[in-house]
């Protein structure tokens, strides 16, 4: 087991980046920091290694003293390979199709594309092509994949097309298993180096960091299913130590049957989710209506209990005056002034018929209630505090 003390930590960790270390001493990153974190060992910052490969000045802290508390070495934990299933899985290998017209028209469009940044070769957008981003290198073996793809799907339901969204964008390779669509996307792996700018590149490409970032492919293929996201299935097959993409499509068909399978779960619970969702707007709506009901049913009380105080103030004024005037001096003036003014008070009074004042308290509505400009007839000046006056 590695055991480094606390002086041969820190000077690997500032010398060597600790994804090499752990490589080196089979360990892993994880294990290298909790044991800069144990013996108070201080590790470079995340753009440390960028400056140093850019020739920037950089500052290294000095070891630190620490206390008796404090280990004087580590023993990181080994990295422990993944075990291997014992339960064995029928294959069925099926034979490539590389004369498949797709292959041949794939193979067409990239002949004599043009390269992008990454390095990968890029057909025009309106010819028909697998979704293939590789260096021209790596175009025959691209398409050997997408051969077995076919390959394996040979004899099923499942159908391998390219099509594109409108005529502005490129084509776009989607596969159907099990009534479901995926998109599937293959593309070699790049490396990107950074490097000082020279002034004519600073000139030219209007380069403020002062840095050029080239990508190099890599020569590593990865196949990705990009739909899957999201779904928990298995959406990528990738070049690495464990075998290359050819050798880890044997299963190509399980995979495309749990994605399949993972879309519909995913479909249901994004309809369950809107169900519940529509459900929630639907009872927020009808408490929304129910409180605009019973502030309705308040206003309108309110309101009506309004009328009814100014029109009992009318007829106590009117018994009043009658009061204070003896009978003989009631003449034909005044007796069409106290007419004039029952009548009035008996309109605004919403209690004078029974079955109105019912429909107005528990139907409100404001076309129902009357407002100051039904009493016009009676009047032409302004209204005051309740209603017309004179």
């Amino acid at each position: 087991m590695w055991t480094p003390d606390r002086k041969t930590l820190y000077d690997l960790v500032w010398s060597t980046p600790l994804n090499k270390i752990a490589a080196e001493h089979g360990t892993s990153y994880g294990e290298l920091v909790k044991a800069c974190d144990l013996l108070k060992v201080p590790r470079p910052p995340h753009d440390h290694w960028t400056k140093v490969g850019l020739g920037h000045p950089v500052v290294v802290p000095p070891l630190p003293e620490v206390g008796p508390g404090v280990p004087t070495a580590a023993s990181p934990k080994l990295r422990v390979p993944r075990p291997v299933s014992s339960v064995s899985r029928v294959v069925v290998k099926l034979p490539p199709i590389p004369d498949h017209e797709l292959i041949q028209a794939s193979r067409a469009a990239l002949k004599g594309a043009e390269r992008d940044q990454y390095g990968w070769v890029v057909p025009h957008r309106h010819r028909r092509c697998l979704a293939v981003r590789v260096s021209p290198d790596q175009v025959e073996r691209a398409l050997g994949v997408y051969a077995l793809i076919l390959g394996s799907i040979l004899g099923t339901s499942a159908k391998l097309e390219v099509r594109r969204r409108n005529e502005f964008s490129r084509y776009e390779t989607w596969i159907t298993w099990d009534s479901e669509e995926m998109q599937l996307e293959l593309r070699e792996t790049t490396h990107c180096a950074i490097r000082p700018a020279t002034p004519e590149e600073r000139r030219r490409l209007f380069l403020p960091s002062g840095v050029v970032r080239e990508y190099v492919p890599t020569g590593k293929l990865k196949l990705a299913i990009t739909t899957l996201a999201r779904t928990g299935a298995r959406q990528s097959w990738a070049d690495s130590t464990t075998g290359s993409v050819e050798e880890k499509l044997d299963g190509f068909r399980y995979a495309l049957q749990a994605g399949a399978d993972a879309l519909k779960k995913q479909r249901e619970e994004h309809a369950k989710a809107q169900a519940e969702w529509a459900e929630r707007a639907r009872r927020a709506e009808a408490a929304r209506k129910e409180a605009e009901r019973q502030q309705a049913l308040v206003s309108q009380a309110l309101r009506m209990a309004q009328r009814w105080r100014a029109a009992n103030d009318v007829r106590t004024f009117i018994q009043a005056v009658l009061a204070v005037l003896p009978k003989d001096e009631r003449d034909e003036p005044l007796e069409e002034w106290y007419s004039l003014l029952r009548h009035y008070a008996d309109l605004l009074d919403p209690l004078v018929d029974p079955e109105e004042a019912r429909t107005l308290l528990l139907k409100p509505d404001r076309s129902t209630w009357f407002s100051d400009e039904d009493l016009g007839n009676l009047h032409s000046a302004g209204s005051g505090r309740y209603g017309p006056h004179w």
